[in-house]
């Protein structure tokens, strides 16, 4: 999917993953990531045909566009199919460094998501302690590669998927991992 940085417009990378939870207690989902369609559409519709339209929890590992849109957030959270009345947000790198970055940034595309959830009144955390924990029903996840020790070398890693040297810091390492 194309994105500030990727000029090749046939990668179709991206992520998009639906934890359900099936017990008495805590029938809902969880997602991660909202993958690289031209919308949200394919998401909603999918949480819609489960046994809850509930969504507990929302994950963004980064702000490529093969993973979420400032469009596919708000086209989510104004759907009348899922209910969002309860999700809560889990942002990537609370300790990023924007000014460090060479050519394209994706601070204002992070803002604008950060403006929405609140105009949504919609609770995030923007995680910034590595190894933070949080329980989805049962399952606990934890989150890394989230603190400024973290990203190192990243700033000046300047290649691209393919090996090829670009003009741009990789903004792909600084992706945050949900394990």
């Amino acid at each position: 999917s194309d994105n500030a940085a990727n000029t090749v417009a046939n990668k179709w990378f991206g992520n998009c993953c639906v934890l359900t939870m099936l017990g008495d207690d805590n029938l809902g989902n969880y997602v991660f990531d909202f993958g690289n369609g031209r919308d949200a559409s394919v998401l909603i519709n999918y949480i819609a045909s489960q046994k809850s339209n509930k969504v507990y929890g929302v994950v963004i590992s980064h702000y490529h566009d093969d993973h979420v849109t400032l469009a596919k957030v708000n086209q989510f959270l104004n759907s009348s199919l899922i209910d969002t009345s309860d999700c809560h947000f889990y942002l990537p790198h609370g300790e990023i460094d924007w000014s460090s970055f060479t050519g394209v940034t994706y601070q204002s595309i992070e803002t604008a998501i950060i403006n929405s959830l609140e105009a949504h009144n919609i609770n995030y955390t923007q995680i910034n302690v590595e190894g933070y924990s949080q329980y989805f029903g049962d399952a606990e996840v934890t989150f890394h590669n989230v603190t400024a020790d973290k990203f190192g070398d990243y700033y000046d890693y300047m290649y691209d998927e393919d090996m090829g040297l670009t003009e741009n810091t990789n903004y792909n390492n600084f992706s945050m991992i949900s394990k």
